[in-house]
């Protein structure tokens, strides 16, 4: 196996381990949105998945001339290690008030320090940016699709989120929706 795909593979392999440690000892939920957000959600991740190790992945953007333009590849890593590191600094910091789910927990609070006060959705970009630099580093052209798969999902459960943090914060959450971009910090 090339480097490039081990260091993808350690990266993410990171992410989960520290996802799953962290699914014990949440808040008690007290709201919910309906469920299809999580079904989405693993079949997107399925998806980038399946593009990434299947035969059928798609064409690699890498040529037989020149198979591994390195300063994309290292571009590609450092996308996906920073990535890694905005996502799990995101779920260490949300705490007990993460949810796999659109939900709200029992004495749920609105988060805005730390990785909230960069952008509204840092998980969601870190997990964004995981994908495009994975994509970046493997040269896989469906990895780029699963981005935008990924993308579209997150843009649907973001609406459902901030319908449900609206609703349980008001001005307070409106307030912050005007000084925080959602997951690009200061465009988008």
């Amino acid at each position: 196996m090339p480097i490039p795909e081990i260091l993808v593979l350690l990266a993410w392999l990171t992410f989960w381990v520290v996802w799953l440690a962290g699914a014990f000892g949440n808040a008690r939920t007290v709201k919910s949105a309906p469920g299809w957000d999580r079904v989405l959600i693993a079949l997107a991740l399925a998806a980038g998945l399946l593009a990434w190790r299947s035969g059928l992945a798609g064409p690699s953007l890498r040529s037989a001339a020149f198979p591994e333009p390195l300063p994309l590849v290292v571009l590609g890593l450092a996308i996906l290690y920073g990535g890694v590191a905005l996502a799990v600094w995101a779920r260490v910091h949300l705490g007990r008030f993460w949810s796999g789910r659109v939900t709200l927990k029992e004495g749920h609070q609105l988060i805005r320090s730390g990785p909230y006060a960069i952008v509204r959705n840092p998980i969601y970009a870190g997990i964004l940016a995981m994908a495009l630099g994975s994509a970046l580093a493997e040269g896989n052209a469906a990895l780029f699709l699963a981005v935008g798969v990924l993308l579209v999902t997150f843009v649907l459960k973001i609406r459902a989120e901030e319908k449900l943090l609206s609703e349980q914060f008001g001005a307070e959450f409106e307030s912050y929706k005007r000084e925080v971009k959602r997951l690009v910090p200061g465009v988008w």
